[in-house]
C-alpha cells in the first residue's frame, strides 16, 4: 500500500509520480507523426513564424496567439514533434499535481486527492480527440489550475497573470476565472461572520484587480501586433471572424456532446455526480457544482460538436472524483475488499486505454511518414508543395512553407470556414495556381472546381501510399 503520510511529507515526489504517469500513459501517442490535424496545425504555423512569416498575414488561423507562441517556444528549443507530445505529456503530470495539492489543501486527504490527479490523467490520456492528440484546452487547463492555486495561496496576481495567458489560448478560460472567484465569495460567505465588511471589502478589491491584471497578456498581444504593423488581420482574427464562428447548432446536438462526455468518461462522471449529490457540505456543493456548471457553459456555448472542446471539463470532474473518498460511501460499495475492486478496476480500465493506444499509435502504419519521405528524397531546394486535403504536417515535415496562407487543410475548402474568414477562393486558388506546386497531395477530388480543374490538367498520380495519400506530381511543360 502507498505510505500517504511519507507522500505529505515529500511533495517532490507525488510531482514526480504525477509526471511519470502521465509520460507512462501518453508514451505510445508520442511517436505517430500524426494524430490530429488541429495539432499539425499549431506545429506547421509556429515553425514557419519562426522563420520570418507573419502570424495572421502570412498564416491565418482563427485561434488566438496563445497556442501558437507555445509552439513557437517549443520547436525553438526541440524542432521534433516527439518533443512537442513529451513536453505536453509533463504538463499533463504537473496539472494533476496541482489538483493534488488542491484538493489536499482544501479536504486534508491525500487518497482522495491522489485519485483526483490520477483520475485527470487518465481521462485526458485516453481518447484521441479527448486529449491524446494535444490541443488548445490541455495548455489553458494547466494555467487555470496554476492560477487556482495561485489564488488560494494568496498569489491573487500572479494567478490573474497566469489566467491571462490562458485566456490569449481560448478564451472559454473566462468561465473558469468566474468559477474561482465565486469559489472564494461562497467561502467568505460560509465562513466569515456577515458583519465582517472589512474581509469582504479586501476580497473585492483582489477581485477587481484581479480582473484587471487578467487582460494584460490580451492587452500585450494588441500592442504587439499593431507595433509589427499587422493591426488589421489582428482585429480581424479575434474580433471580426469570431462573430461567424459560433454556430447555432441544435440544442439536442449540445446535449448529446455532453452526454457523449458523461458516458465516455463514466466511471469517472459516476463518481463526480455521486459526490455532488450525496456530499453533506452545502459549501462543497455550491463551489465545486458552481464550477462544473460554468465548465458545461463554456463547452457548450460555442455551439461546435468538437470533443476536445470537453477537455474543460475534465478538471472539476476529476476533482469531484477525488472527493468521492471524502463523502459518505454507498451501503452497496461498503464490504468487504471494495478498495482491491476498485483499484482492479481501474487498472483494467488504464490497461485497456494503453493497449488500444499501442494499436492505434505503434502498430497502425504511419503513412504520413512514409510521404514525407517519398517526397524528401524527389524534392528539389527550389520545389514546393501543396498539402490540399491531407495531413498539413507534410509541411513540416519537408520543411517547406504552405503555399496559401491557409495552413489548416479544411479552411480553403469548407463552407463555414470560408464564411467565417471571408476567404475569397478565386483569388487565394489563383496564387496557388501561379506558384505551380511541383507536388501536390490529397486524398481525394477537391471540391473547388477550379482547383481540381488545374490538377486535371496539370499533375499526374506518381504514387499512392496506404491507399489514401494520392502524390500528384506536376507534368513536364
Amino acid at each position: 500500500m502507498i505510505n500517504l503520510s511519507l507522500l505529505e511529507k515529500r511533495p517532490v515526489v507525488v510531482a514526480l509520480l504525477f509526471v511519470a504517469a502521465a509520460l507512462f500513459l501518453r508514451i505510445f501517442s508520442c511517436f505517430p507523426t500524426v494524430l490530429d490535424h488541429d495539432e499539425s496545425t499549431y506545429i506547421v504555423i509556429a515553425n514557419e513564424w519562426l522563420s520570418g512569416e507573419q502570424l495572421y498575414k502570412d498564416l491565418i488561423d482563427i485561434k488566438p496567439p496563445g497556442i501558437f507562441i507555445i509552439y513557437r517556444l517549443l520547436l525553438s528549443i526541440c524542432s521534433s514533434v516527439v518533443f512537442t507530445r513529451l513536453f505536453a505529456a509533463v504538463v499533463v503530470g504537473i496539472s494533476a499535481f496541482l489538483l493534488y495539492l488542491l484538493h489536499r489543501h482544501y479536504y486534508k486527504d491525500s487518497r482522495a486527492a491522489l485519485w483526483a490527479g490520477g483520475s485527470y490523467i487518465v481521462m485526458i490520456s485516453t481518447f484521441v480527440w479527448y486529449g491524446l492528440s494535444v490541443n488548445t484546452e490541455l495548455y489553458f487547463n494547466f494555467f487555470t489550475i496554476l492560477s487556482f492555486w495561485c489564488f488560494t495561496n494568496q498569489k491573487w496576481f500572479i494567478g490573474a497573470a497566469l489566467m491571462g495567458f490562458g485566456f490569449i489560448i481560448k478564451y472559454m478560460v473566462l468561465f473558469d476565472f468566474v468559477a474561482f472567484m465565486w469559489w472564494f465569495l461562497l467561502a467568505w460567505y460560509w465562513t466569515t461572520p456577515h458583519n465582517n465588511y472589512v474581509a469582504l471589502r479586501r476580497l473585492l478589491v483582489r477581485m477587481i484587480l484581479a480582473a484587471i491584471i487578467m487582460i494584460i497578456p490580451f492587452v500585450l498581444c494588441h500592442y504587439y501586433f499593431y507595433k509589427v504593423g499587422l493591426w488589421n488581420e489582428f482585429y480581424y482574427i479575434i474580433y471580426t471572424a469570431p462573430k461567424r464562428y459560433v454556430s447555432s447548432g441544435a440544442m439536442l446536438k449540445r446535449a448529446q456532446m455532453l452526454g457523449d462526455f458523461l458516458l465516455r468518461f463514466l466511471p469517472f462522471t459516476f463518481l463526480a455526480l455521486y459526490t455532488l449529490w450525496r456530499t453533506p457540505s452545502t459549501l462543497f456543493r455550491w463551489q465545486t457544482g458552481s464550477w462544473l456548471l460554468l465548465s458545461a457553459v463554456a463547452v457548450l456555448l460555442p455551439g461546435n460538436r468538437f470533443g476536445h472542446y470537453t477537455i474543460q471539463l475534465m478538471l472539476p470532474t476529476a476533482w469531484l472524483a477525488g472527493s468521492y473518498f471524502v463523502t459518505s460511501v454507498p451501503q452497496a460499495f461498503r464490504f468487504r475488499g471494495a478498495s482491491i475492486v476498485g483499484y482492479a478496476i481501474m487498472t483494467l480500465l488504464v490497461s485497456g486505454a494503453w493497449v488500444s493506444q499501442y494499436i492505434v499509435c505503434i502498430q497502425k502504419p504511419d503513412i504520413v511518414q512514409q510521404t514525407a519521405d517519398y517526397l524528401n528524397a524527389r524534392l528539389q531546394s527550389n520545389e514546393q508543395i501543396y498539402t490540399g486535403n491531407e495531413q498539413q504536417i507534410l509541411y513540416f515535415l519537408t520543411q517547406r512553407n504552405c503555399p496559401i496562407p491557409y495552413v489548416h487543410r479544411s479552411l480553403l475548402f469548407d463552407p463555414k470556414h470560408i464564411y467565417t474568414l471571408q476567404i475569397d477562393t478565386t483569388a487565394v486558388v489563383a496564387s496557388l495556381i501561379q506558384q505551380k506546386p511541383a507536388y501536390i497531395i490529397q486524398n481525394k477530388r477537391f471540391p473547388n472546381g477550379q482547383l481540381q480543374a488545374f490538377v486535371d490538367s496539370n499533375y499526374e498520380l506518381v504514387n499512392t501510399i496506404g491507399n489514401q495519400i494520392n502524390i500528384q506530381h506536376r507534368c513536364l511543360e
